[in-house]
C-alpha cells in the first residue's frame, strides 16, 4: 500500500504477479490484503495500478469488484518495453457489499454440507 490519503480516504496498492506464481495463492491473497486495507484503515476507496501484462490477471482474480478509472498508455518501461498502466478503483461501500454477499453464500454452502453431515450420522447405526 502507498499514497495513503487519509484526508480524502484514498489509498494506492500495486500489483504484479511473475506468471510463474499465478495461481491460487496469489489469487487468494488479494482479497486478504483489501480487507485487511479496509478494515485498518479510514479509507473509502483504494486505487490499484495494473501494468498490461497483468490486465488479464488481475481482471480474473477480482472479477468486477474494481472499475477500470484510466489508462496511461505506454507508460512504464518493463522486459524491454512500455507498456500501459491501467488505474482501478474499489469503493469500501462496493468491498462491504460484496463481502456480506460472499459470507451468506459461504454460510449457507456450509449450512448444507452440516445437514448432510448430521442427516449421514442419523442413518448410522452404533
Amino acid at each position: 500500500c502507498y499514497g495513503p490519503n487519509f484526508r480524502n480516504g484514498t489509498a494506492s496498492i500495486s500489483i504484479f504477479v511473475a506468471p510463474e506464481y499465478r495461481g491460487a495463492a496469489a489469487a487468494e491473497a488479494a482479497p486478504i490484503f483489501v480487507s485487511y486495507l479496509f478494515e485498518s484503515f479510514p479509507l473509502r476507496k483504494l486505487y490499484a495500478d495494473i501494468l498490461a501484462p497483468n490486465l488479464a490477471y488481475f481482471r480474473r482474480v477480482v472479477t468486477n469488484l474494481f472499475v477500470e478509472e484510466a489508462r496511461h498508455s505506454a507508460d512504464v518501461f518493463i522486459g524491454g518495453r512500455y507498456v500501459d498502466r491501467h488505474i482501478f478503483a474499489l469503493w469500501r461501500e462496493r468491498w462491504e457489499s460484496a463481502m456480506t454477499k460472499s459470507a451468506g453464500r459461504r454460510g449457507r454452502a456450509l449450512g448444507e454440507e452440516f445437514a448432510r453431515e448430521v442427516g449421514q450420522d442419523e442413518g448410522a447405526t452404533d
